[in-house]
């Protein structure tokens, strides 16, 4: 018993000196993954976005209606390659009409041809508008620009003839009448239990 105890020592003391190299080991390796996941590349800085403006005009050209649109930056120069979207200004939104991109040229200008079916207003107004949107090279920004190039667009209306959606007054002539008749109807089957009834009582006294 007395031999055990000293060899139970000795096999302890060894074991944990074997250990302690290789936790040590496995601590540092851990560190040194834990530091490296931390350290990130930085990402390349973006380009700083060019501020722009846009004007238009209206120019007819051949027989066709076009809108030119013109792109300058801060100091006038032209915008080359900036892509345009044209639209419609609607009661609900805008309606867009052109080719899906429309980059400037050298000159910093997109031409867009009119279209000769769009619907507007009783004078045949309407506003185009030309926009950059989600540019990597350039600021947002929008123009617009009202032209007398839409179909003028007549509305009549329908509040004074006769109809379901009108007013109690030009309501249809047979919705009047069937509803006079069901409410005529229903007096006529009261007056007829009101006369029922007074029979009643005139022969129960006899």
């Amino acid at each position: 018993m007395s031999l055990a105890i000293p060899l139970l020592r000795t096999v302890s003391s060894f074991r944990c000196s074997t250990y302690k190299p290789i936790g040590s080991f496995l601590s540092l390796l851990f560190c040194v993954m834990i530091g490296t996941a931390g350290v990130q590349a930085e990402p390349d800085a973006a380009p700083a976005q060019k501020t722009v403006t846009i004007s238009l005009q209206q120019r007819e050209q051949d027989s066709a209606k076009q809108i030119v649109a013109t792109v300058v930056d801060e100091s006038g120069a032209p915008a080359v390659g900036a892509e345009l979207k044209f639209y419609l200004k609607r009661h609900f939104g805008k309606l867009p009409f052109g080719p899906d991109v429309n980059p400037t040229d050298e000159h910093g200008q997109a031409v867009v041809d009119f279209p000769s079916d769009i619907p507007a207003d009783t004078a045949g107004n309407c506003v185009v508008i030309a926009s950059i949107e989600d540019s990597d090279a350039f600021e947002d920004c929008d123009a617009s620009l009202s032209v007398h190039w839409g179909t003028p667009t007549h509305l009549s209306s329908q509040m004074n003839e006769r109809a379901l959606w009108a007013a109690r007054a030009n309501a249809p002539w047979l919705m009047v009448l069937l509803i006079n008749a069901m409410i005529a109807g229903v007096w006529l089957t009261i007056v007829y239990v009101i006369v029922q009834i007074f029979k009643i009582k005139r022969i129960g006294k006899v």
